[in-house]
């Protein structure tokens, strides 16, 4: 998933559902960083300009949800934010980071 096999700007939307905390388990891995980074920079070539991508997924804690954020921002041009459904309720609660890139 680290390395998507697709020419650049082909698909006008992303959508992953429970993947991106296998990505990023640990936040001192510096291997899993590299993975997500190359997932981040992989997913921003093959996105045509203004699309979008969707991830859902269920990080530890804030600090990994906050580390995967600045990961995208920092290695790619996506314009994003993260949506919390449930923010009170843990048990139910759902995180979506939200990304659209930018129009070259």
């Amino acid at each position: 998933m680290c390395f998507l096999p697709f020419r650049p700007c082909t698909f006008d939307a992303a959508i992953s559902i429970s993947s991106l905390q296998w990505v990023l388990k640990n936040i001192h891995d510096n291997d899993e960083r590299v993975d997500l980074t190359n997932l981040a920079m992989s997913l921003y070539s093959v996105l045509k300009p203004k699309s979008k991508a969707v991830f859902q997924f269920y990080p530890k804690n804030n600090l990994l949800m906050k580390e995967v954020g600045k990961i995208f921002a920092d290695y790619t041009e996506f314009d994003g934010h993260f949506i919390i459904d449930n923010p009170q309720k843990p048990v139910k609660r759902n995180i979506f980071l939200f990304l659209q890139k930018k129009r070259i």
